[in-house]
């Protein structure tokens, strides 16, 4: 049997952001209603519904989507932030939210920056417009390494390393490791995306790849 056939419709489909935002729903809305009915056997079970993305997104990393990553840090927070007699849990997830949650809102300022600055939300023709020099120089040198931050604090890079210690000392053994790897695997994909093609503008990759090189050093 040819399994990469029989999958293909399941992996295709998360090409568009309507399928993980529509899983995450429900995953949330499994959650609530468990919790709503305080039965304590349902419930014991209820936080594994939390695994199936983040193993989706740990096995499938081509498909996450900028959509699914605020959807999985969310998912991830809300089941850290579900149960208020476990203080590790609610400080663990206070403190993904308080790193992650400015880090994506600057990094999505970056890449409305850069919209404004070239007139279009294609990398390529970004890099093309940039590569023209018709911007102020201050203004894409600023968004551009704002855009590629979520990704920096997603991958756990220096001086953002904090989160994985917290997350591997407050979260349960069966959720930390899976939502680290998860983490990670968004952040590279941010960089990943962020960065495609920008050889075509030489100032850019040359304020980019420093610092890139100075976190992986550090």
């Amino acid at each position: 049997m040819n399994l990469s056939a029989l999958f293909s419709p399941v992996i295709a489909s998360f090409a568009t952001p309507l399928v993980p935002t529509a899983l995450a729903l429900g995953v949330a809305l499994l959650l609530f209603v468990l919790e709503r009915r305080q039965d304590p056997q349902s419930a014991s079970f209820a936080p594994f519904a939390v695994l199936p993305p983040l193993a989706a997104v740990v096995a499938m990393p081509q498909r996450a989507t900028l959509t699914l990553v605020p959807l999985v840090i969310g998912l991830v927070i809300a089941m850290l932030a579900r149960n208020r007699r476990d203080l590790l849990h609610s400080e663990c997830g206070l403190k993904l939210l308080w790193v992650l949650g400015p880090a994506l809102a600057l990094s999505w300022a970056g890449m409305e920056l850069l919209t404004l600055a070239t007139g279009t939300s294609v990398l390529a023709e970004q890099w093309a417009v940039l590569q023209l020099g018709l911007e102020p120089r201050f203004l894409w040198s600023t968004a551009l390494p704002l855009s590629l931050l979520a990704g920096v604090v997603l991958l756990g890079a220096a001086p953002f390393h904090f989160w994985m210690a917290d997350l591997f000392h407050g979260a349960r053994a069966w959720l930390a490791p899976l939502t680290a790897a998860a983490f990670q695997v968004m952040g590279a994909v941010w960089l990943a995306r962020q960065l495609t093609g920008i050889e075509a503008f030489p100032d850019g990759a040359g304020i980019t790849g420093p610092m890139l090189a100075a976190a992986s050093v550090v």
